[in-house]
């Protein structure tokens, strides 16, 4: 993720959309499309007996699931669904969760969608007269589908990641859940917001880490 500079606020969005991509499972262009400023908060982890107490992490709530998207007849969401991840360095670049944190500063006044295009320079300048010295946005002009799913692609070639695309990206995050050690079924389902295991599967591939662990569990029952 080096390979984005955030001094330029093109290539904070694309670095933003990656980790929304692959970090919280985000489906294709379209919810990043139609993510709102308000659905990303900064919240504190209060659970007293959880491994990250106390921290500050980035929660990105009323997430959709399949069964249950937003209509001109369904205006609001059944379950609430959210994902959140503890931001552990601020001022640190490579922290993908400090990322979003510190693109949230560059929001601007009256901004309702999470990506919109980058303001003039007298726009930025009267941001500045408010009070919003980092507001970098235009809030009127929000990114549409097709700018998003460019900057997804562009931003996955940068990264390494070749042809990966939002479902790509999204598959990733399934993938790496399925391979985690410790991650429960159900905490697994959550996150992607699916409702059956099966329907999750279609997301998962194999890879040298998912054959490792087989390895060990394997040859760890069998080697006597």
């Amino acid at each position: 993720m080096s390979v984005f500079d955030e001094n330029n606020i093109k290539d904070h969005q694309t670095k933003c959309m990656i980790v929304l991509g692959s970090h919280y499972g985000f489906r294709g262009r379209k919810e990043h499309a139609l993510l709102n400023v308000s659905q990303v908060v900064i919240v504190t982890i209060n659970e007293p007996r959880h491994k990250y107490h106390g921290f500050k992490c980035v929660e990105v709530r009323d997430l959709l699931d399949k069964s249950n998207k937003l209509t001109i007849h369904n205006h609001y969401t059944r379950d609430g669904k959210y994902l959140r991840y503890p931001i552990r360095d601020m001022n640190d670049p490579s922290d993908n969760i400090a990322c979003i944190a510190r693109y949230l500063e560059k929001i601007s006044p009256m901004q309702t969608r999470f990506y919109c295009k980058e303001a003039s320079p007298q726009m930025k300048d009267n941001f500045a007269e408010m009070g919003f010295p980092k507001a970098a946005m235009s809030p009127k002009q929000p990114l549409g589908e097709n700018k998003v799913a460019e900057m997804i692609a562009s931003g996955c070639r940068r990264c390494g990641l070749g042809d990966c695309k939002g479902q790509g990206l999204r598959r990733i995050f399934v993938t790496t859940l399925a391979n985690a050690q410790g991650v429960s079924e159900k905490e697994r389902l959550a996150s992607s917001r699916h409702n059956s295991v099966a329907a999750q599967l279609t997301y998962q591939t194999r890879n040298t880490s998912s054959e490792a662990a087989k390895f060990d569990a394997v040859l760890g029952k069998l080697k006597n």
